[in-house]
């Protein structure tokens, strides 16, 4: 059967079934519909968006008792400050007296975003598969001593882009579930970095709005700094262990030495070699970025690096894996769907 739905909010777009390549996967199991009323769920992006939208649900649920109202979200930052309990998959809102009940499928309360081979974010366009093709497969057969003469023409030099966020907001701490928020903590280490060597940049850091609003961020970014930088930061904004976006990708497709967070658990570890990138969890969040210098001399390092371009030469040349990603979120999903029908 096809399910009907509706997504709806002003991030209605954070969440796989708003993604065009993300289409054709789901129209044997979808029906898009206009009125909140005839759908069977309610897709939102965010929770917060039910702020706005409650009356509108409220009425629809007179109308269609059936109607379940879903949250999926892909993006972490926005669950651990929303203030809602994003560790809980069944949750419940209310507003003046009027609660409505609501499903989290995020990257704790389900499989969705457990990915076999290439991280969800990678998997929402075609533009980073195909470029991460052909960037790894140059630098796969780049020499150990081709890499170390870039890194040692842009000796020390560093960059963090992201935005300035160094509000405690961003601090969130969930140990027991090792997730922590990593926004405000990547900034800190930044400023107790900055020097000549070190470019901090990015919304709230220089003139520039956000790097979205450019026709294409992703290939600009990749424009500015390709083999042209020492060490790229590519921290999160969260610590989740299934969590990884295109930034870690991105420094090493750039050949620079990637800067990430990443426990022992972590799912970034099937895909890069552990040695092949400066890991900061733990104490080494507290070392001084010139105390890591040494690791560009250091030939374990030099040639983990290079297996890891190789590696991610053989991932990203097989649009095969994407197409299987692709089709694992859609019946992670779907499967999720089967069951909140069945139990209505």
């Amino acid at each position: 059967m096809k399910y009907r739905c509706i997504l709806l909010g002003k991030h209605s777009n954070r969440t796989p079934m708003a993604y065009k390549v993300y289409h054709s996967y789901f129209a044997k199991h979808i029906e898009y519909v206009q009125r909140i009323e005839d759908a069977d769920f309610v897709i939102l992006g965010f929770m917060e968006n039910l702020n706005g939208l409650h009356n509108e649900i409220n009425k629809a649920l007179k109308k269609n008792s059936n109607l379940k109202v879903v949250v999926i979200s892909e993006e972490p930052l926005w669950d651990t400050v929303s203030g809602g309990d994003f560790q809980k998959k069944f949750a419940q809102i209310d507003f003046d007296s009027s609660p409505i009940s609501y499903i989290n499928l995020n990257h704790v309360t389900s499989t969705i975003f457990d990915f076999d081979h290439i991280p969800y974010f990678l998997t929402t366009n075609n533009d980073m598969f195909a470029r991460y093709g052909l960037l790894f497969s140059r630098n796969r057969v780049l020499s150990s001593h081709t890499v170390q003469q870039i890194w040692e023409k842009y000796s020390g030099k560093t960059v963090f882009l992201m935005q300035k966020r160094l509000e405690q907001l961003y601090s969130v701490e969930y140990p027991s579930a090792d997730i922590w928020g990593l926004s405000q903590l990547r900034c800190e280490y930044a400023l107790k970095n900055q020097g000549k060597k070190v470019e901090i940049l990015g919304p709230g850091w220089d003139n520039q709005g956000p790097r979205q609003d450019l026709p294409d961020w992703h290939l600009d970014k990749l424009r500015m700094f390709d083999q042209k930088t020492n060490r790229m930061s590519a921290l999160e904004n969260t610590h989740i262990y299934n969590y990884i976006t295109e930034k870690i990708f991105d420094a090493f497709a750039m050949c620079a030495i990637p800067i990430y967070y990443a426990a022992k658990q972590h799912k970034v570890f099937s895909i890069v070699e552990s040695e092949s990138f400066i890991n900061l969890y733990g104490d080494k969040i507290n070392w001084p970025i010139s105390s890591l210098l040494p690791l560009n001399a250091d030939t374990n390092f030099i040639e983990r690096y290079m297996y890891t371009q190789n590696l991610l030469a053989t991932l990203f040349s097989n649009p095969f894996y994407l197409h299987l990603e692709r089709y694992r979120v859609v019946q992670a999903i779907i499967t999720e769907l089967d069951q909140l029908y069945i139990d209505r």
